[in-house]
């Protein structure tokens, strides 16, 4: 028997038709919110790809409708080919299951690996068809809408069509990665990126100057002498106490302190000079923190602990270093916060947060009662005054004090053992 040209016409395009439909499936699916956007302000083809998105449950039964009854007509050819042109019924069932393979091949799989290969190409290509589809269907697809909806709504499921999700965070991620590596974006690009992303992640109490670092100034101090500080220290605000720094009454301006002597009011106290201070809990989050600062126009806050005494202090400078990294001024004395002596050996501020000391070194140390820092760390081990030169065990870890000031803990060597143990003493235990 010869076989028919219109067999083998319906055939090719009833796999074009399947393959068109697997690849909108695809496609159309794998597009971000961002990637959308922007194919929709560049109209055409991205504007309707934007309208089908727009109703997913409708593109959806377009194509699954497309493709489900070009399948069946595809595999009812292919067997009509088939059948009796083959002799043994072996051979039949051979040549039907070998047409199957071609069929599913160049109508599913080749289609959709195409399209996750490239989903905005595809989509451009299969977005006026499909569209064209949706509106002959119409009436079939409105007739599978209600019946899907209905089936929805009995398993709990109901409340309308299905939002384009936006973009993600771990997307964001994901893409700045692929950036880096493909050098479309530096190192120091990608990093400012991730600061704006953690910033929701990162505690008032993680960026703020601690109590004891705090330079602050009595109400009851002169304008001159305050004036002195404010020139010896460089800071152009400094918080101004009332007893104990516990009880802050507000914040000196340094121009405004000027100002007042320079008209020489000088028997004004500096309560009066002062700018109300803001206060802020140690767990308010830096990106709450940054747009406070923004919304009350100042920047810097006092944070106070659980007891509602002072903790420390915060500035728009702290917040934005997690961003854009550290920023020195004019009055800034530039020291490392680490430094790599060599393979096994790095000199820390005590100030540094163990999870970077962890990263650095690739170290798994690991703090008790909520302590963040290297120097809280080596304080809890010691249980008592450090002194220079004491040092702590940790595992294959030693952690030698090698500066103090007062009783807090400067500079610490951090050394990592060889697994044999075979090192020089750095410190007395």
């Amino acid at each position: 028997m010869d076989i028919s040209t219109v067999e083998v016409l319906i055939l090719v395009v009833t796999i074009v038709l399947a393959g068109m439909a697997a690849a909108a499936e695809t496609a159309l699916t794998a597009l971000n919110a961002a990637t959308l956007r922007s194919m929709e302000e560049r109209g055409g083809a991205g504007r309707i790809i934007a309208y089908l998105r727009h109703d997913p449950n409708r593109f959806l039964s377009t194509i699954l409708i497309v493709n489900s009854t070009s399948l069946i007509i595809a595999s009812s050819m292919a067997t009509l080919l088939v059948h009796g042109r083959l002799r043994a019924p072996f051979d039949t069932l051979v040549g039907t299951l070998g047409l199957a393979i071609v069929v599913l091949v160049l109508s599913e799989v080749t289609p959709k690996n195409l399209a996750v290969r490239q989903p905005s190409a595809v989509a451009l290509v299969v977005a006026r068809p499909v569209r064209l589809f949706s509106i002959v269907l119409a009436p079939v697809i409105s007739l599978v809408g209600a019946i899907v909806g209905g089936m929805m709504r009995l398993l709990g499921q109901g409340g309308g069509n299905t939002t384009v999700p936006v973009v993600t965070e771990d997307e964001v991620r994901q893409t700045l990665s692929l950036a880096e590596q493909s050098e479309e974006l530096t190192e120091e690009e990608t990093d400012r990126i991730e600061g704006v992303l953690d910033l929701d992640k990162i505690l008032a109490r993680d960026v703020m100057k601690p109590r004891p670092d705090i330079v602050a100034v009595s109400v009851d101090l002169p304008l001159m002498d305050a004036l002195d500080i404010v020139l010896r220290e460089g800071h152009s605000r400094i918080p101004v106490y009332d007893e104990s720094i516990d009880q802050i009454v507000g914040i000196l301006y340094d121009k405004d302190l000027l100002r007042y002597i320079r008209e020489n009011e000088m028997t004004v106290s500096l309560r009066d000079v002062a700018r109300e201070a803001i206060f802020v809990p140690e767990s308010k989050h830096a990106d709450d923190l940054l747009r406070e600062f923004q919304r009350k126009k100042v920047h810097m806050a006092i944070v106070f602990d659980e007891y509602g005494g002072t903790a420390g202090l915060v500035t728009i400078e702290d917040i934005l270093e997690e961003i854009v990294g550290e920023i020195q001024d004019e009055y800034d004395v530039e020291e490392p916060l680490m430094e790599q002596v060599n393979t096994d050996e790095w000199i820390f501020d005590a100030m540094v947060r163990i999870d970077d000391v962890n990263e650095e070194m690739d170290l798994d140390l690991v703090a008790d009662n909520g302590t963040e820092t290297l120097g809280g760390f080596v304080f809890e081990r010691l249980g008592q005054v450090p002194t220079v030169g004491e040092s702590v065990q940790e595992n294959r870890v030693r952690l030698e004090i090698l500066d103090i000031e007062g009783r807090r803990i400067k500079k610490i060597r951090v050394t990592r053992e060889p697994i044999d143990g075979a090192a020089s003493p750095v410190g007395q235990n």
